[in-house]
């Protein structure tokens, strides 16, 4: 069982995200995965 804290939260950040272009989206989701693997590397 998640928190009610985490679980608004997370409806924020994908309230948010959905209001944003796909574009962005996905220019969001390339640099959080570049910033994944430079963190997995380290």
């Amino acid at each position: 069982m998640m928190p009610v804290a985490i679980r608004k939260g997370l409806a924020t950040i994908i309230a948010f995200l959905a209001k944003l272009p796909a574009i962005q989206l996905f220019m969001l989701c390339e640099k959080a995965s570049k910033g994944i693997e430079h963190l997995m590397t380290k």
